[in-house]
């Protein structure tokens, strides 16, 4: 993504190509997420808690949104293959990007949820989108683990797979939670 400006980024998004899709949608919503947040902060006066570098964060969700095209492109090459093996390790592979996507949201969620009370009141709409896109990029990541298991054959990797799946339904729900909160103090 760094040699895109974001427009270019956004018509290859709409292009007739494969990459960049929902797992790539998926780190760009962090980013957009983390960036969001880093605002909220910057107008909060009182001591945060837990604090995370969310500029790095932000470079991590842009990173593993080049991470998950990546993954795809060597599924692609698997399937061309017609090696199950081969197919199954890139499956297994592509669901890492989304793993760690999901896992950011968490940390970000604990974040806000730990000092949900002390941001500035006059950002709490902002607050609000925030929470709603780490929302959107964990059931993004959700939905690129959830397609990968489905094409995996039955045994640990995919059993683990939709493990990580509901996790990501149970974080879904509590940042949720947190963004209703919030907004019923609007």
């Amino acid at each position: 993504m760094d040699n895109y400006t974001l427009i270019d980024w956004l018509k290859s998004l709409g292009s007739k190509t494969p990459t960049p899709g929902g797992g790539a949608v998926a780190g760009l919503n962090g980013a957009i997420a983390a960036a969001q947040l880093k605002m909220v902060c910057e107008y909060t006066e009182d001591e945060l808690e837990g604090k995370p570098d969310l500029i790095e964060t932000i470079k991590k969700f842009l990173n593993l949104s080049e991470q998950d095209s990546q993954a795809y492109l060597a599924i692609k090459e698997a399937y061309g293959s017609k090696n199950n093996e081969k197919i199954q390790r890139a499956l297994y592979s592509a669901i890492k990007p989304s793993e760690e996507i999901a896992a950011h949201c968490k940390i970000i969620y604990n974040f806000c949820e730990i000092n949900s009370d002390k941001f500035n009141k006059n950002l709490l709409s902002d607050l609000v989108v925030a929470l709603a896109n780490i929302a959107a990029s964990i059931e993004s990541a959700q939905a690129m683990m959830k397609v990968n298991a489905s094409s995996m054959n039955e045994g640990r990797n995919r059993d683990e797979t939709l493990e990580k799946v509901e996790r990501c339904d149970r974080l879904i729900g509590k940042v949720n939670s947190l963004k209703n909160k919030i907004k019923g103090q609007l």
